[in-house]
């Protein structure tokens, strides 16, 4: 057993199943069997979508056909209530196609008239492709509702809410839950392994870490006021700001996670007697990935933000 946790082993049984179907599978049915949970994604969305209808009643299916005399098309997910059809399109790498989604919502109105229909697009990348449906989020605002809830509910940390929460992070496609280098030694391995979850390797896996371990770290530095903690974060985000800034970004930032990191770039399981480690050919590589997903994300704004307030 590679983890611990449920979705990411399920996840590595079936290396032809792409992470977009894996993901919209483990949503629907974590909607479907939570009723808090799915009323909870389905307020997001209306809030999002500046509407109100009855959502007393819901019913969550995947891959939904939806055709007519001249076109067809099948939406990742659909959520079925009294007064509104959510029509969603996820998407994890592949290139967004407005085409799809116009195609999605005109077949959708036929097929549920009269309900209102908003069309609903998931990707990793913050609202880049922002006019493309009714409703425009990220993965890491999917992951807020469940995460959210499992606070609420006291959820163990074991239960099938906290993996899945979990798993999205694991994945790059959320926020993992504090540093976790267990399970990061099982994205290390699935680099590795050349596993097709990761069919760019090491530029893959800096994406991650830059849209997961970067911003966790700086979160709970923010929201700690301890003296300690302060000194450390500012530390942190001089080292972080200038390896940013250098001539020869990618060796500055591996050096910067090598400095900051050192479990998470070299990890000794002393029980199993065991040693991954990103090797040094490949760093620059992984850095790659991480000063992507830095220039991508919002990220920079909130270190310049709190560089300003620390002078």
């Amino acid at each position: 057993m590679k983890s611990r946790n449920l979705f990411f082993n399920l996840r590595n049984t079936n290396t032809t199943a792409s992470a977009e179907d894996f993901v919209t599978e483990g949503l629907c049915w974590l909607a479907a069997s939570s009723t808090a949970v799915g009323t909870g994604l389905i307020r997001l969305i209306l809030r999002a979508a500046e509407a109100t209808a009855d959502i007393s009643e819901a019913s969550w299916f995947t891959q939904v056909h939806l055709s007519d005399r001249e076109s067809q098309s099948r939406p990742d997910m659909v959520c079925e209530c009294s007064g509104i059809v959510l029509v969603f399109e996820h998407k994890v790498d592949a290139n967004v196609i407005s085409v799809q989604i116009a195609a999605h919502s005109a077949l959708a109105a036929k097929r549920y008239a009269p309900k209102q229909i908003v069309t609903v697009l998931v990707t990793r990348e913050h609202h880049r492709h922002r006019n493309a449906a009714n409703v425009c989020l990220t993965w890491l605002e999917i992951q807020s509702e469940p995460r959210r809830f499992q606070v609420l509910s006291n959820a163990a940390a074991d239960s099938i809410l906290a993996q899945f929460v979990e798993f999205l992070g694991l994945e790059g496609l959320g926020r993992i839950p504090g540093p976790c280098p267990t399970y990061w030694k099982g994205n290390i391995m699935e680099v590795q392994k050349r596993h097709q979850a990761f069919p760019r390797g090491y530029l893959d896996l800096g994406r991650k870490f830059g849209s997961t371990i970067l911003p966790a770290i700086v979160e709970d530095w923010l929201a700690d006021t301890d003296s300690d903690a302060t000194q450390d974060r500012r530390f942190f985000l001089e080292a972080l700001s200038a390896a940013r800034k250098s001539p020869t970004p990618e060796a500055a930032i591996w050096r910067f996670c090598r400095r900051f990191f050192p479990s998470y770039v070299k990890y000794t399981d002393h029980h199993f007697g065991t040693k991954l480690q990103i090797p040094e050919s490949k760093g620059r590589r992984f850095a790659e990935g991480i000063v992507a997903s830095i220039n991508e994300d919002n990220l920079i704004d909130l270190l310049e933000s709190e560089q300003r307030q620390d002078e």
